[in-house]
């Protein structure tokens, strides 16, 4: 993001980030995954490895 101002283009950015995490198809897929996480922890321990 191109921006003069450092603080406001980090702003946008991590704005745009929060959209993403907020929005309805990421908790639809975070929620199942949260709620059986304990049944397979490889899984878990996969996806945590690899910022999934």
């Amino acid at each position: 993001m191109v921006s003069s101002d450092p603080l406001q283009a980090l702003y946008k950015t991590m704005r745009m980030l929060l959209d993403l995490i907020l929005s309805p198809e990421t908790l639809s897929l975070s929620r199942p995954f949260i709620c059986e996480g304990w049944r397979f922890p490889d899984l878990v321990d996969h996806a945590g490895a690899h910022n999934l």
